[in-house]
């Protein structure tokens, strides 16, 4: 049997999206060579500041390199583990930390208490409606309908 007689004609195959590492456009150059041998870029907590004030960053092969002439095994592999969540995250360990001391958003406590609180105030039918406010799944719910200052 033939797969394509059962694909309807408007139907055309999708390509893969192409996925690719970021680059530094100018490859290894004497900013990437001195951000190996610079110390402070790789001691862990020192490291996470020195990027922090500085604005610098690091690229990946600079932080590998620098792992391991610094750290050895332990430091590359601390170096790949940071590079691991980076990719897996989207963002570095380090920006992960520094936002949980960030002012500029409410804390997840925060924001955890606000809801339980607005969720206390509400009324059964408050609650009732919330449900019916949306048109199906994955819908906003339009809290401004509830009557409720949010």
């Amino acid at each position: 049997m033939e797969i394509n007689g059962l694909i309807s004609p408007s139907v055309k195959p999708v390509a893969e999206p192409t996925v690719s590492a970021p680059v530094d456009e100018d490859g290894f150059g004497f900013d990437d060579f001195l951000d190996v041998i610079n110390p402070l870029q790789h001691v862990p907590v020192i490291g996470s500041l020195y990027r922090a004030i500085t604005g610098d960053h690091i690229e990946a092969p600079a932080q590998l390199a620098g792992g391991a002439i610094f750290g050895g095994l332990n430091g590359f592999l601390g170096a790949l583990g940071s590079l691991a969540y980076e990719g897996i995250a989207g963002e570095s360990f380090e920006k992960t930390i520094f936002s949980l001391f960030d002012s500029d958003e409410p804390a997840a406590p925060m924001l955890a208490t606000r809801a339980y609180q607005t969720a206390q105030a509400m009324s059964v039918d408050d609650i009732e409606r919330a449900s019916f406010v949306g048109t199906g799944p994955g819908k906003p719910i339009n809290l401004a309908e509830l009557g409720q200052n949010f």
